[in-house]
């Protein structure tokens, strides 16, 4: 039942009580008025007022609202900035790895071109070694062509000297095999020019100012060619042993 149905049953009830009664209630219900306008003015100044907080919480809670959201930027921006940071950190620390790994990559590049300059360092000395024995071997060569050719030519000389030599030895031997010769200061006697005609009949006539080969026979007048130192001449043209008689040979 709503409030205007018990208005409607106490007015009924009233008047059926009578007129005291209907009266007593109207005015109870005009006191009940202005009470009620009363209260009416009072809630609606509470209302007001109410109003009034609410804008002002209204407001209060925009504020509120606005700081929220301007916290909740900051937290943003903060976590942002966090993650930025944490993202600086690791560019960072990628960066210190990469300059280490890079000044390696240095010292490893570095060690590399010392290795190789001190490998062409070597291989210059191998070079100029290896030049220096061919040119070693090349004096050697010419040194030993020199040396067969002087090989060859002291074999020449040497066979020359050889064959002079064997030639020396033949005359020395020839020379041992003659018979030995005499030279004398007296003419050889008709006799012994008779005992070398065999020979060829050939002397050897010197003299202090002339050297000759006579032929002598034994009845040839030698008187004008007294005064000379005579050998005998053998067929061969050689100084030969003084010739003697036949009468004087010992049997």
């Amino acid at each position: 039942m709503s409030a205007l149905d018990e208005v409607i049953e106490t007015v009924r009830g009233a008047r059926a009580d009578g007129p005291e009664a209907l009266a007593a209630m109207a005015l109870s219900f005009g006191a009940t008025m202005a009470l009620g306008t009363l209260r009416i003015h009072a809630l609606r100044g509470q209302i007001v007022e109410l109003r009034a907080a609410q804008a002002a919480s209204d407001e209060h809670l925009a504020a509120l609202r606005h700081e929220r959201d301007a916290a909740h930027a900051e937290l943003k921006a903060a976590r942002e900035s966090a993650a930025d940071t944490a993202e600086v950190w690791r560019l960072r620390e990628s960066v210190t790895a990469l300059r280490a790994d890079t000044a390696r990559v240095a010292a490893e590049r570095d060690e590399s071109q010392t290795a190789h300059e001190h490998t062409r360092a070597q291989w210059a000395t191998v070079r100029r070694q290896r030049d220096e024995a061919r040119d070693a071997l090349v004096t050697a060569g010419k040194t030993a062509a020199q040396a067969v050719r002087e090989r060859e030519a002291f074999s020449l000389r040497l066979s020359a000297a050889e064959r002079e030599r064997d030639e020396a030895r033949a005359e020395r031997d020839a020379a041992l095999a003659r018979p030995t010769y005499e030279a004398r200061t007296t003419m050889p006697t008709p006799d012994e020019r008779g005992a070398h005609l065999r020979h060829g009949a050939r002397w050897l006539r010197a003299t202090p100012h002339h050297v000759s080969i006579t032929h002598l026979h034994r009845t040839e007048s030698v008187e004008h060619l007294d005064g000379a130192t005579w050998i005998p001449l053998g067929a061969d043209g050689l100084p030969c042993a003084w010739p003697v008689p036949s009468a004087e040979v010992t049997p």
